[in-house]
């Protein structure tokens, strides 16, 4: 770790053998030569560790770190970013898999057009062994204004395959990582205030889905432990982050945290705005 290249990949792991050869197998196709794929395992227990650092042993373009601990995925997150030296980042979900070109030709894609921000490939879902789809609903069109833009992340983003975009590192300087609720729509609206967001034509993200719950809950997953996660943090975290990016006249300030927290009350209920989710009007709890 602490070597320099143009485009870091990072891949955070945890007992996900039997989707790694894929995963692996589509990162050494790839046809960019400045790249680090940064492979953070979480100390795992199923022998992902073992095959990951066999498989790629001969591959100078690996980077393998492993953690004595389960720290939750938003710390692994969160550890790979902070570890990569690089212009451009990208994270990559362990059980995925992408086309041979697209890390070549989304940082071309960047280093022609400083006004985008993030660059994805076109988000096929699949299970199993079948066929790859289109998810029309993790494609989005935002308007090419900031303001707007950004607001319209905050309304509308559900489905966040797009987190597994290509951007620069430069534009999550300064950003908390906090173990939340949805995490990645903060940061995803960041970036959208940042530039603006590109599909590929041609290049392809393929992520995959389960058929049934994973053995982690969404507390073990964020944090590594069992612990209550609310949605009223999760709209502390957008409007503090919002608080740091915009550097205007205050009474617009107000103006975006009131749509902020209007909208994420729309989606998801007048409960949000309660510590404990459980917010009593009257007789009723809403």
């Amino acid at each position: 770790m602490g070597r320099y290249s143009k485009l870091y990949v990072g891949i955070p792991v945890y007992n996900e053998l039997p989707y790694l050869r894929l995963m692996l197998d589509s990162l050494k196709a790839q046809t960019i030569k400045d790249v680090t794929f940064f492979i953070s395992d979480n100390d795992s227990s199923d022998g992902s560790w073992e095959f990951i650092t066999n498989y790629c042993k001969d591959d100078a373009r690996f980077v393998f770190f492993r953690h004595e601990t389960n720290i939750g995925a938003t710390p692994n997150f969160e550890f790979i970013f902070n570890e990569s030296n690089c212009h451009y980042f990208i994270w990559m979900g362990a059980h995925d898999y992408i086309s041979p070109g697209f890390f070549q030709a989304a940082v071309e894609c960047l280093d022609r057009h400083e006004d985008i921000s993030l660059v994805s490939g076109q988000p096929f879902k699949f299970i199993g062994n079948g066929e790859p789809v289109l998810m029309e609903d993790a494609i989005y069109n935002f308007t090419a204004k900031r303001l707007g833009r950004y607001l319209q992340s905050v309304r509308t983003l559900d489905n966040c395959t797009i987190v597994y975009s290509v951007f620069r590192k430069s534009a999550l300087n300064g950003f908390e990582f906090r173990k939340t609720i949805s995490n990645d729509h903060i940061m995803l609206s960041r970036l959208l205030w940042m530039g603006r967001l590109h599909y590929l034509e041609g290049e392809f993200y393929y992520r995959r889905y389960f058929e049934s719950e994973r053995a982690q809950t969404q507390s073990q997953r964020i944090t590594g432990s069992e612990c209550y996660l609310s949605r009223h943090d999760m709209i502390l975290y957008y409007l503090d982050d919002l608080g740091s990016l915009f550097d205007g006249d205050p009474r617009i300030l107000r103006y975006l945290e009131n749509e902020v927290i209007s909208a994420l009350q729309h989606r998801f209920g007048i409960q949000t705005l309660s510590v404990n989710d459980e917010i009593v009007f009257g007789r009723e709890l809403l």
